[in-house]
């Protein structure tokens, strides 16, 4: 007899193990910010993670935003940082490599599509 485990993780895990007491998504700032006043000096990257936020994902204010939505922004912000990072460095050498090889219109063309 075969036998298989599968734990599923997900945003509503904690509501899932804790029940009522624990907020969904959506409702984890304005639970955090209910039941700790202080909660922005208690966790300033967190704070500061919204504050920067909370100009570009609607509905978020201070008092009220969903954790998926912050959590996914600093995830996109950090990998994109890494993507960019390494079309710059890629850039410059290609840039170099043309340099060597191609006239400068031409050169100037190419580094234009990136």
């Amino acid at each position: 007899m075969f036998m298989t485990r599968v734990l599923l993780l997900g945003a509503g895990a904690s509501r899932g193990t804790l029940g009522e007491k624990a907020p969904i998504s959506a409702q984890f700032g304005k639970c955090l910010h209910r039941n700790i006043k202080d909660w922005t000096n208690k966790y300033p990257y967190l704070s500061a993670a919204v504050k920067f936020f909370k100009e570009r994902i609607q509905n978020t204010s201070m008092e009220s935003w969903a954790l998926d939505k912050i959590w996914g922004a600093i995830d996109n912000r950090v990998k994109l940082r890494y993507i960019i990072n390494s079309i710059v460095c890629c850039r410059a050498f290609f840039a170099f490599s043309l340099k060597l090889r191609t006239p400068s219109s031409f050169r100037e063309d190419i580094l234009l599509a990136f």
